[in-house]
């Protein structure tokens, strides 16, 4: 699933994201997000009771974020079994003057060359 927003409000709710691989168009190493690639700007995205489970790419196997003045929030989610060449088996974030938060979530069985 790739999303972008520019000023927008997106919530994900009770969804199963599973089985899924990013590639990038520039060779593997751009590859952001297996399960969800999410690039936003002044905007609230939320995920909440979702699963992501057993997702591929080079940076965030389960899930990739890059934003910038944005505010994320995991709710109750499970992160299970992703995996990344790269960075972040089962999230990974860069953020510029954004806050993330979260909180109840699992994460299990995800695996990165740096930072599971």
């Amino acid at each position: 699933m790739y999303l972008e927003s520019n000023n927008k409000y997106i919530t994900v709710v009770d969804c199963d994201i599973s089985h899924n691989t990013a590639q990038g168009l520039l060779g593997e190493r751009l590859a952001l997000g297996g399960g969800v690639a999410l690039h936003s700007h002044n905007s609230y995205v939320s995920f909440r009771s979702t699963l992501f489970l057993n997702n591929s790419g080079a940076r965030g196997g389960g899930l990739g974020f890059y934003d910038t003045n944005t505010f994320a929030v995991l709710y109750k989610c499970v992160v299970e079994g992703n995996e990344a060449t790269i960075n972040g088996g089962g999230v990974y974030m860069v953020f510029d003057n954004s806050d993330m938060r979260i909180e109840e979530c699992d994460f299990l069985d995800n695996s990165a060359e740096y930072g599971e």
